[in-house]
This record gives structure tokens, sequence and C-alpha cells, in this order.
């Protein structure tokens, strides 16, 4: 027999009045496990293989939000490759591609990733949206590239071909493509609506956004309450269309699926808040309803820079005192953090040496607070460069496994101050309830192995950090 206990919708007290986030019921065939026949994304390699054979025998949309666009330069073949997928997409697909509007026209050589996009869409339905965070006018128009990207940019990623979606961290780079670790969730048939939303967002933001060698949209308030207010439908006609799914295929949901959304607060300037609970207070209420819950429960957060804000902490706070709670932090170790220099690099690179020992030092603090009473781990691993971000929560006796994972995250936000405050991110979390026997238990068990296991690989080259009080 099967039971399936639904869990209560995500909500955030605002203006008075709770707000809930659509909740898209996930079935067996929602998402791709390593026991299932369709492919399984866990390696740059897997990422990369996945658009290039994907995109040309797209049948009816081809959806990408991304930072950037590597350029495809002599040296790097697997951008190459990339960029032959998007010209060869089918003339009849509808295709979207939204990149940030500074980092797509930072100069690489003599091209950029704006350019380079949009010589390979030349041939194609498609147009290049570069999306401008919105900045104060100093940051936006006297600040050099690539200084301008540091008040703000589009962060969202999620690539979309048909009805499967790849919800990740990973830009698209050689590095990406290569040797950069990330984490890859990878949705089918879907998703219960889940995919249709994504593409819907990606419209939206391509509204708001310049297209590529025409005028530029511009940067008015009344644009970003648009922008904001065409979330907040996407967000009621989904969350309706998903209440809806969920009572036709009731029987066999193992789970539901939320995005979340995070805008900076130079599209509301702080005072109006937008009409939609962010990221950032969905994740500090259910790390809070977690700890308040758990029995002898644990919470894992990877974070490419660990550098979690105060609203954070207080909620990671909460949740280690309570119920013997246990809190492990992942990050880049030194060698393996995102700005440390590589190769025939390092010269070039020493000037910015400071920053990955600023983040140990961040590490070191977190690891030493005994009102956290954490343990901190350091990826390192020669040759690699960690990107992975996401969180798991166990609710069980240590040490977690997957039986006991009842919630995760995944998406581009890093739960830092800059996620919160300056680039707009989006997140999912993905919750599963009780089901017990039956096909639908045995997929349930399948999809929750295959989430925890992501925690298992990036564990794999991680260790804790000891250090001195």
């Amino acid at each position: 027999s099967v039971s399936y206990i639904p869990l209560a919708p995500i909500t955030v007290p605002q203006e008075s009045r709770q707000m809930h986030l659509p909740r898209f019921p996930l079935t067996a065939f929602s998402i791709a496990t390593k026991s299932s026949s369709s492919p399984f994304i866990s390696t740059p390699t897997d990422f990369h293989q996945w658009l290039k054979l994907k995109i040309p025998l797209a049948k009816s949309r081809v959806s990408i939000s991304s930072l950037y666009v590597g350029v495809g330069s002599a040296s790097a073949p697997l951008e190459r490759e990339f960029l032959g997928a998007l010209s060869a997409a089918p003339p009849d697909v509808r295709m979207r591609v939204v990149m940030d509007y500074h980092r797509g026209r930072r100069a690489v050589g003599d091209t950029s990733s704006a350019e380079a996009v949009s010589a390979a869409l030349k041939n194609t339905s498609a147009s290049l949206h570069l999306f401008r965070v919105p900045t104060p006018a100093f940051s936006s128009l006297s600040l050099p590239s690539p200084i301008n990207e540091v008040a703000g940019v589009m962060h969202m990623k999620a690539y979309i071909i048909d009805d499967e979606m790849i919800l990740t961290g990973a830009n698209l780079s050689e590095e990406y493509f290569s040797d950069r670790l990330d984490r890859y969730v990878l949705f089918r048939d879907g998703a219960g609506g889940l995919v249709d939303f994504y593409a819907d967002l990606i419209e939206a933001m391509a509204e708001a956004s310049s297209v590529h060698g025409e005028p530029e949209t511009s940067e008015n308030d009344a644009n970003k309450r648009d922008l904001m207010r065409s979330v907040q439908e996407l967000m009621d006609t989904h969350g309706s269309r998903a209440e809806a799914t969920f009572e036709k295929i009731k029987a066999d949901t193992i789970g539901f699926a939320t995005p979340t959304i995070q805008v900076p607060t130079s599209m509301y300037g702080g005072r109006a808040r937008p009409p939609f609970p962010l990221d950032s207070e969905v994740i500090a209420g259910l790390v809070r309803t977690s700890g308040a819950t758990f029995e002898g429960g644990w919470m894992g957060l990877s974070s490419a820079y660990l550098n979690p804000t105060d609203s954070f902490l207080g909620a990671a706070e909460a949740f280690s005192s309570q119920r013997d709670n246990k809190l492990t932090f992942l990050t880049a170790g030194g060698s393996s953090h995102g700005f440390a220099p590589k190769g025939d690099q390092k010269k070039d690179g020493e000037g910015r040496a400071w920053i990955p020992a600023a983040y140990q030092y961040i590490s070191e603090v977190l690891s030493l607070s005994p009102a956290l009473n954490c343990s901190v781990l350091h990826y390192e691993r020669p040759k690699w460069t960690f990107h992975a971000k996401g969180m798991w929560f166990c609710d069980g006796p240590s040490p977690p496994s997957p039986e006991t994972l009842t919630t995760v995250v995944v998406g581009s936000g890093n739960y830092g101050s800059r996620s919160e405050n300056l680039d707009m991110e989006s997140n999912c979390v993905l919750q599963f309830g009780s089901v017990e026997g039956g096909a639908a238990g045995d997929a349930s068990a399948a999809v929750k192995r295959t989430l925890f296991d992501d925690w298992k690989g990036l564990r794999e080259y991680a260790q804790e950090i000891k250090v001195r009080p």
C-alpha cells in the first residue's frame, strides 16, 4: 500500500498575511536518478553532453538563463561545441537566452560572451537578452568592467530543453564543462509544471531585458515593478495549476518542488517589499521550522563562497540549539577555491590570493562559534575548483541517511550577503513526504538516495578543519 502525508505549504509572514508559494507535485518520473534508464547528470562532462546533444534535437523550446557563456576560444573546445549546439537548434523551436548585462559584455580578448552567443544564434529564431540588475548610477555608469559586476548581477541558472530542465549553479564555460564541480538536478516530464514555471520566468526576464544589438531597455521604477508583478502573477497562476495537477496525480506524488526568487534590494529600493516571499526569507523559515520539529536532526549546507548573513546565522543557531540537532558547512578549501589561481594563471592571480584566505578565516570563525556548534568541511581536490551549493535536511538519528532525508535545496544562491542583497537568484526547495511500499515508495527511495548521494560525493573530497580556540 502507498501512504502519503502531504507537507504543509511553505509560508512567509509578509505585510501581516501568510503568502503561499507554489508547490509542484513530483512523481517517480520527475527527477532523474542513478537507477533510471534516462540520462543522469552528476559531473561537468555529463552537463556538457546533455546540452550539446539535446539542444540540436529540441522539439518545442530551449530556454537558458545563465550569468554568462564562454566565448569559444581556441583553447576552449567544449565552449565551441556548446555554441555549435546553439547554432544547430531547429529553426522552428522557440528559444530564449538570458544572460547578465555586465558579465555578458565583459571583454574577453577581442570579443565578449554576448558577441559569441549572438553570433551562434544568428541563423536561428532566437535573440540574446541581457538583463541588467538595477544598480546605483555611479556603479553602472562610472565603474569599468569587470568591477561594475560587483554591484549586482543576474545569477539565476536554469537550462530547459522541451520538458526537461537542469537547475544548477553552473555557468556555460570551459571550466564548468570540465573541472569546476557544481550540482545538477535534472527534472523530467515537466516535473508537475515546474519546468513550465521556469520557462515562463525566463520569458518574463527576457521581456525586462535589453536585446543585444538593439536599443537598451531603460531602468526606471515602473520596469522594476512590472517585473516583480510578473513574477507574482507567475507564482499565482502556476500555483493554482500545480494544485489542480496534484489532485490528479495525488496517488503517485512523492514530494513537492517549490521555486524561490531573490531580487536585489535595488529592485525595490528597500522601501516597498516585493509582492512575493524572497528566497532568503523562505530559507531562514525552513531552517527554523526544521530545527523546531526535528529530533536529533541534521542540516548540511554547501556554498562555494561561505559567508552567511546575520539573518541566516540566527536561523542556523536556532536550528543547532534545539533537540540535539547537528549542523555541517561544506565549502571550498584554499586550493579548490574559485578565486585561487590555477596552472599558468598562478602568476597573474597572485594579487587575489587574499580572497581564499579571507574565506578560510570565515570558516574558522564559524567552526569556533559555540552558538552554532557546527563542523566545517573544506573541499580540496587537485586540479578541481569547487562551486557546489545547496542544502540537505535529515530528521533522525546521526549519521544522516537517504531514509531520513526530508528536504533538499538546489539552485544558484550561495546563502551569503551578495546573494541576499545584490544579485538576482533562484533556488528550488524539494520536500518529501512519507511514501511507503509499492512503486511510489521505491521511486521516493531512489530519488532521495540520488539527492543524498550529491552530498556524499562532495563529502568524499572534503576534510573537517581543526582550529584551536
